[in-house]
């Protein structure tokens, strides 16, 4: 037991050499809106052979594949969703983005349907829906980077670069900042897809992953080691004395 112990605890203690970080993590589903709500829009584009207007630019999130992840140290996030094309059974994309530059206030600010930003409600702290139900702080990345992969029969047909946002827009995040319900936690963005004219819009809902929206990284493990190390000598000692 002593050295199972001791071999968990300095296992851990490896663990626990790098740098302290934290995450804030969410499951991502639709916004409410047109065509049954969506979570990703691609205008006028015909990426996808059957794009033709109507619905076909509308794509809903698969919530048991998709989350934001928010890195609380770096404050940086990742964005990973599948969509699913509203009318096309067998279209679905895949949108990969990492998004960065946080700022606290950002103008302009996509309102459409959400609430306004009040500079008022900025607070120390992140967003987050699972600290305070009445949070209405809204906060803002301003770089993004990454792709958007188009699927036809789960063939690949187009990945999209993905690097800036329209009309001097950022991706913004909290309640009210999916543009579509001054009611849900989520968040919004105008994207300039490479290589198609106009934008794409981004319109998510995010939701807490069950057992706590924060994960603690390597450092809380390596506190767990010193912890169970200290609880194996102490063990040894009282062994001893006996």
């Amino acid at each position: 037991m002593r050295n199972l112990v001791l071999g968990l605890s300095a296992s851990l203690l490896m663990l626990g050499g790098t740098t302290a970080s934290a995450t804030l993590s969410y499951s991502v589903s639709d916004a409410s809106g047109s065509c049954g709500g969506h979570g990703l829009w691609t205008a006028g584009s015909v990426v996808v052979a059957g794009q033709a207007g109507g619905c076909t630019p509308y794509f809903s999130v698969d919530a048991t594949q998709s989350t934001f992840v928010i890195d609380e140290n770096n404050l940086t996030a990742a964005l990973d969703m599948r969509v699913d094309n509203n009318v096309l059974g067998n279209v679905h994309a895949i949108v990969d983005l990492d998004l960065g530059g946080f700022a606290e206030a950002h103008n302009p600010y996509k309102l459409e349907g959400g609430l306004p930003y009040l500079a008022a409600n900025d607070g120390s702290s992140l967003p987050s829906l699972l600290d305070n139900l009445n949070n209405y702080d809204i906060d803002f990345f301003t770089t993004v980077s990454g792709n958007i992969k188009f699927y036809l029969d789960d063939v690949l047909q187009d990945t999209v670069d993905i690097d800036a946002y329209a009309g001097g827009h950022a991706f913004q995040w909290g309640l009210g900042a999916n543009a579509k319900s001054q009611s849900a936690f989520g968040g919004s963005a105008w994207l300039i897809p490479d290589g198609f004219s106009g934008h794409w819009d981004l319109n998510l809902t995010f939701t807490s992953i069950p057992g706590g929206a924060r994960v603690p990284e390597p450092a809380t493990l390596g506190l767990t080691g010193l912890a169970l190390l200290a609880f194996a000598r102490g063990r040894r000692r009282r062994q001893l004395a006996g």
